[in-house]
């Protein structure tokens, strides 16, 4: 890399270089041009030699930091930093380079041909009696230097330059070229193979370790089967991704070689290490730009783990029993915990955002743009089941283990998350309902009071009026108090839901503490119901009368019935079929 002095310098070559082989620009301007007092370098439209330089408020001076640069074969010589009448900076640089590289390819001119001629206000570059160059009193101001130091500096580049090419092309130098890269080319081979079995062998090792079957009981291995898979299985990517940088690295530096070595490809191995150098270099000085953001970055994530950890303990806390805050029931303390988390998380993230490497980027800040544009549209049912699982996390509506019923989904609560409810049904189906779902569905909750005071299972059967209905109620009575999980206390009972026309709606129902068999708990009472209604002889049926009240005993129970009662006898008159009257009570219907 050029020294700073040097780069301080760069404007003053272009006057040195493009005055006196610009053919064309002689023919327009004169013989002998020179640039106006301000300028620096050469460049088209170049005044006289002895032209005195426009008035002071004529002049229009560009910072001196920016710049064209003048670039031959891939070296930056210097930079031109102003514009020349209706010719930008970038114009005159391309200028420049050309008029360099004619001065290089004329054999008849001479290093020591190019000369300074000093005189009271400017020194010239002159190159057979002509001046190809200018150097003012105010291009030396703004590089530190006396005039006549900045002027030798220059002339001294432009000879180097000049002697340095022709030698490049020079035919003991295109041997030694060749040679050089011959041999580059072949230690790349050879370390090609070096470095790829050496790879391999260890790659052999690794899998080799992985495969070694587990050994006796009682010997010294201190690292097992499955922990010797995981390490191969992590050591193989690695060592394969070393090899592709190391062979990647060597193939780098023999291009590097090899085009250094080549004076025709030079300039491409100049701008090939730029391509590598400059990434990295832009890397490596971001990174060390932004080390003091990366303390406060470890500053904000050490506190919010701390803060985590500290809020973490105190709802597991919370959740055994251990710490109790009033009107704050333990089953509140995880999902609580999760919010408190999530919330912590976003502070954290909201205090580090200044503080990342880019943040303050346009790009950086687009894609957070476009990122929040793209979360906000497509996660609003998400945010509803979110906002739906908090809210039935704070009412209480359930609890894990609940027996529920939501929509037509009957089973066990078994999880309940910031975005759905899981159910085990009693098929045992595991069934993931959206938050926002059971929120807005009816829920039945069999488990909520079962714990204390019971939960009543009822069944109901039909029983014609002709059985005592005292009888009815004992023989369901005693039915529940044979199934298992009823309990005895609150006793069963009976109610009579609807008199029928044909038959006595009975509906029993028995407490039990164990909702979670409320299925098999219903099978065992039909099942049992069944068993006592046949030991007492009583028939389960509901049942349907035709009747003629006139001939028909009536329907009540045989204790009710005075003594004494008999039935009114059957009657039926009818027709002969020849026209004669039939007797009553012979039971002769008339023919159709």
């Amino acid at each position: 890399m050029r020294p700073l002095l040097i780069a301080c310098l760069a404007g003053t070559w272009l006057a040195t270089v493009t005055a006196g082989p610009a053919r064309a620009a002689q023919a327009d301007n004169g013989p002998a041009t020179a640039p106006p007092a301000q300028t620096t370098t050469l460049g088209p439209g170049a005044q006289p030699a002895g032209q005195a330089p426009p008035a002071a408020d004529a002049i229009v001076a560009e910072p001196e930091a920016l710049g064209a640069p003048v670039v031959y074969r891939g070296e930056e010589l210097w930079r031109v930093r102003a514009s020349l009448g209706p010719f930008s900076a970038e114009d005159r640089a391309r200028t420049v380079a050309r008029r360099l590289d004619e001065l290089v390819n004329d054999v008849s001119v001479k290093p020591e041909d190019i000369t300074l001629e000093h005189t009271a206000t400017a020194s010239r570059v002159i190159l057979r009696g002509r001046a190809i160059g200018v150097v003012t009193d105010e291009d030396a101001a703004g590089s530190g230097l006396r005039r006549h130091e900045m002027a030798e500096l220059i002339l001294a580049d432009v000879r180097r330059v000049i002697i340095e090419t022709r030698a490049d092309f020079s035919g003991n130098a295109i041997v030694r070229s060749l040679l050089v890269a011959l041999l580059a080319t072949l230690a790349l081979a050879g370390l090609w193979v070096v470095v790829t079995r050496g790879f391999r062998r260890v790659l052999r090792a690794v899998e080799q370790v992985a495969a070694q079957p587990p050994r006796q009981a009682g010997s010294d291995e201190r690292l097992p089967l499955v922990a010797r898979r995981q390490f191969a299985a992590l050591t193989a990517p690695l060592l394969r991704l070393a090899r592709l940088v190391v062979l990647g690295s060597l193939v780098l530096l023999w291009l590097e070689v090899v085009l250094a070595a080549l004076p025709w490809t030079r300039p491409s191995a100049r701008r090939l290490m730029d391509y590598v150098e400059e990434p990295i270099t832009f890397v490596a000085h971001g990174l060390i730009e932004s080390l003091p953001n990366f303390f406060y970055l470890a500053v904000i994530a050490l506190v919010t783990r701390f803060a985590l950890r500290l809020v973490r303990f105190l709802f597991r806390e919370v959740e055994r029993g251990a710490l109790r805050l009033a009107n704050f029931p333990a089953e509140w303390a995880l999902p609580t915990y999760r919010l408190v988390r999530v919330l912590l998380v976003a502070l954290a993230v909201v205090a580090a955002y200044p503080y990342i490497p880019g943040s303050s980027s346009p790009a950086f800040q687009g894609i957070s743009v476009f990122l929040g544009l793209l979360i906000s549209l497509s996660s609003s049912a998400a945010i509803g089941n979110i906002v739906s699982g908090t809210v039935l996390t704070y009412t209480g509506g359930f609890r894990l283990d609940d027996r529920v019923k939501i929509g037509d989904t009957v089973g066990d609560i078994i999880e309940t998350s910031m975005l759905v409810t899981k159910i085990r049904t009693i098929k045992n189906v595991v069934v993931s309902i959206p938050n926002a779902v059971v929120l807005s569905s009816p829920m039945v909750n069999y488990s909520a009071l079962a714990r204390q005071d019971g939960l009543i299972l009822h069944t109901g059967v039909t029983i014609g009026y002709d059985a005592p209905w005292r009888q009815v109620h004992d023989l369901l009575i005693a039915a529940a108090r044979r199934t298992r999980s009823i309990v005895e206390a609150p006793a069963p009972f009976v109610l009579q839901t609807a008199l029928n026309d044909f038959y006595v709606a009975y509906e029993i129902n028995a407490y039990t503490h164990e909702p979670q068999r409320m299925v098999q708990i219903y099978s065992d009472l039909h099942a049992n119901i069944q068993d006592a209604f046949n030991e007492a002889g009583v028939e389960i049926m509901s049942p349907h009368f035709g009747a003629l009240r006139d001939g028909n005993r009536i329907a009540i129970p045989g204790d009710y019935v005075g003594a004494g009662y008999e039935a009114p006898a059957f009657r039926v008159k009818a027709s002969a079929p020849d026209g004669e009257s039939t007797p009553a009570g012979s039971g002769v219907l008339p023919r159709s």
